[in-house]
Order: structure tokens, then C-alpha cells, then sequence
């Protein structure tokens, strides 16, 4: 069970609802750092690019795949050493990164 899942599971129940902030901000926490066991850069594996880890499948693959229209279901069946919570983390990771960094964009004002 993954922990996207277990949140479901719970809140289905309604056990979330009597869930202290912090527990629910700490459950957060853990979701959204969950990447951090599937996603690796090991510069002896494709050059060091960002891939799903055991894989030399690079993250900007998976998203390219999503981003170009692909559902999850897709892209696991185009690369079948994938599991969902190895497209999941890739799109934490992606979150991840939008929330650091800044780009400027043309005809915006930034």
C-alpha cells in the first residue's frame, strides 16, 4: 500500500477528522519526501541524470511522458520496470523542484 493509499484509506474512514494538525502536517511531510527513496543521480548511471532508482529510467522521461498526455497507466506500460509509486515520486519531485526554483517567464512581468 502506498502512502497516497493509506491517506485515502484514512480519510474514507474518516479517521483524519479527529486527527490532530500536526499529525496530518507530519503525514504531509512524509508523502511529500517519499521521492526521496525512488529517485537517484549516481554520475555512473546515465551520466548522472535524475532517474527512478534500479532503473536507468531518467525522471525527465516520465514527466515528458505525462506532460505530452500519457496517464500513469501509460507510461508504466511503455517502461514496465516502472511501478506507480515510481511515477508518483517522479512528479513529487517535479513539485518539489517548482517550489525552489524560479523561471522567469516572457510577457509575464517576471
Amino acid at each position: 500500500m502506498t502512502v497516497g493509499d493509506e491517506w485515502l484509506r484514512l480519510v474514507a474512514l474518516g479517521e483524519l477528522r479527529s486527527a490532530t494538525q500536526d499529525a496530518v502536517l507530519s503525514f504531509k511531510a512524509r508523502w511529500l519526501m517519499s521521492w526521496r527513496a525512488r529517485i537517484v543521480s549516481d554520475p555512473a548511471v546515465m551520466g548522472g541524470q535524475v532517474c527512478i532508482k534500479g532503473t536507468r529510467i531518467p525522471v525527465s522521461v516520465v514527466l515528458d511522458n505525462l506532460a505530452a498526455g500519457l496517464s500513469e497507466a501509460e507510461v508504466r506500460a511503455s517502461y514496465p520496470s516502472l511501478v506507480v509509486d515510481d511515477v508518483r515520486a517522479a512528479l513529487q519531485y517535479a513539485a518539489e523542484l517548482a517550489h525552489e526554483q524560479l523561471i522567469p517567464l516572457r510577457g509575464t512581468g517576471t
